[in-house]
């Protein structure tokens, strides 16, 4: 886009993708994008409209369900949310590595307060509808890149230190030795990749685990990295579980739940060797706080309703609140299915019998941290409305692992799959499976939109830069979308209008 990136100007360009495809906007469920303040105010704007008569938006969650909402407050009583607004703002990672040439103190156990940045909406609210079905998601994997800048930017001298001693090995006077030894030069640190710094520590690491060292060491005293170990060592143990977080985020798409289940599985292991790692420590604090964006959204809490992981006789991983808010949600969503599809599903019945709880270091943490009471569960089923009652007996299923199953020996390769879940429940449960497809679909990042400018670059090389706009567009969604071109030729030849 040629404009400025402000909020208005995004939502411009939203509404107008919105009208090309054909996509109304009660059809929307979510918008996925980066922790901008740009983006998260843009939304912001399309949710909300002045006229609250406009047809092509549906009506509100209080003219949809007021008899369901009704119902739930005399289920949850005068419950009220537990979850603290006191989240880290939306920093701007980049060029942070430029300001850190000298080297800090060898005490890098000392705690630094990290900073907050609240973000401001300064949208005049007065007059204005806000369609509830519409949800802002942050990325979770640029969330997660956001959390270890909050500690990188207090370790940018000692980094940018070690840094300097790659740049030397890979000059020109020690590649030869390095070929010579048949081992790799050390990789190129990308400034806007945190991952990479942990890849750069990490061969560092092995790279002392080797002969070659000493020859390196031997060859240029400048290259002695022994006031570094301790610090490297740290460091990769701090972020191992971070950038395993990373790689489980690369995937094409990843649920909501899912990646909230990998989240915790990584505070876990951080919470683990907190203890003498203060990196860990403060790593796990950013990790805390930053969440918090990314679980305040209704259709995160249903996703989170839905898995059996969240959702259980005697979890307390969802609050009261967040369980009414969660269930007004998908009561909301349920109408919308309806009046867009024109099928109204009826509902079947389901006692869930799952035999997968087995306990293991991350549930144990998860458990202490939720203070949970496995032995007992509060709810009362309301007398009517079938699709609340099954909301509301989900809390009574027995708790999933959160991660992997556990089998005598180690962990099971499989991890427990939330879309197979609901599959496996399509048929004696239509109407929950159709809700759990919907709200499972919410993408939990925007990794596909990453490789989409990734593939634009090669696309739109220096040899083909009289590109259109409208011909780079359909050639970009070609690519991303290639896995359905069989079923689309399969529509267009079945279609007698188009032989």
């Amino acid at each position: 886009m040629i404009e400025r990136q402000t909020k208005e100007n995004l939502k411009h360009v939203m509404d107008n993708e919105f009208q090309e495809f054909g996509i109304a906007k009660n059809q929307l469920l979510t918008v996925a994008h980066d922790n901008g303040a740009n983006m998260v105010a843009s939304v912001q704007l399309l949710k909300r409209l002045v006229d609250s008569n406009d047809d092509d938006q549906g009506p509100s969650v209080g003219a949809i369900v007021r008899k369901e909402k009704a119902m739930i407050d005399a289920h949850v009583g005068g419950c009220s949310s537990d979850i603290n607004d006191d989240d880290l703002g939306d920093d701007d990672e980049s060029s942070w590595i430029k300001d850190g040439d000298e080297l800090t103190t060898d005490d890098f156990d000392a705690d630094h307060e990290l900073v907050d940045h609240a973000f401001q909406d300064d949208t005049d609210d007065n007059d204005l509808i806000e369609l509830d079905l519409i949800e802002s998601t942050r990325c979770a994997a640029h969330t997660a890149q956001l959390a270890v800048w909050d500690v990188l930017k207090e370790y940018k001298g000692r980094l940018a230190m070690i840094n300097k001693v790659c740049i030397k090995m890979r000059h020109k006077a020690f590649q030869q030795l390095f070929h010579m030894h048949k081992y790799p030069l050390p990789p190129k640190i990308n400034e806007t990749r945190w991952n990479v710094w942990y890849i750069v520590l990490k061969y560092l690491l092995d790279l002392r685990e080797s002969p070659f060292l000493s020859i390196l060491a031997n060859t240029d005293a400048s290259l002695d990295l022994s006031r570094q170990w301790q610090f490297i060592e740290k460091f990769g143990a701090a972020f191992e579980p971070l950038f395993e977080l990373t790689l489980r985020l690369q995937k094409d798409h990843v649920p909501l739940s899912q990646f909230y289940a990998d989240w915790l599985v990584c505070q876990a292991k951080l919470d683990g060797i907190k203890e003498g790692n203060i990196l860990a420590t403060k790593l796990l604090k950013s990790m805390q706080k930053r969440i918090k964006k990314l679980s305040s959204t209704k259709v995160f809490k249903a996703c989170l309703l839905l898995d059996p992981r969240f959702n259980f006789v005697g979890s307390k991983r969802l609050s009261p609140a967040d369980k009414k808010e969660a269930q007004e949600y998908l009561l909301t969503l349920d109408k919308r299915l309806d009046e867009i599809t024109g099928i109204q599903m009826r509902q079947g019945n389901e006692k869930e019998n799952t035999s997968l709880h087995q306990s293991n270091f991350v549930d144990d943490y998860l458990t202490d941290f939720f203070e949970e009471d496995s032995s007992s569960s509060e709810h009362v089923q309301p007398p009517d409305d079938s699709l609340l009652i099954d909301l509301i007996t989900l809390e009574t299923r027995e708790k999933v692992n959160i991660s992997f199953r556990q089998c005598e020996g180690g962990l099971n390769a499989e991890p427990f799959d939330i879309v197979e879940y609901w599959n496996k429940r399509k048929f004696c449960n239509p109407r929950l499976h159709r809700l759990a497809l919907a709200v499972i679909s919410a993408p939990s990042t925007q990794v596909t939109v990453e490789r989409l400018f990734s593939r634009t670059k090669i696309v739109l090389s220096d040899y083909r830069m009289k590109l259109s706009d409208e011909t780079l567009k359909n050639l970009m969604l070609l690519k991303m979308n290639s896995d359905l071109l069989p079923k689309v030729a399969k529509i267009l030849d079945d279609d007698e209008s188009f032989k």
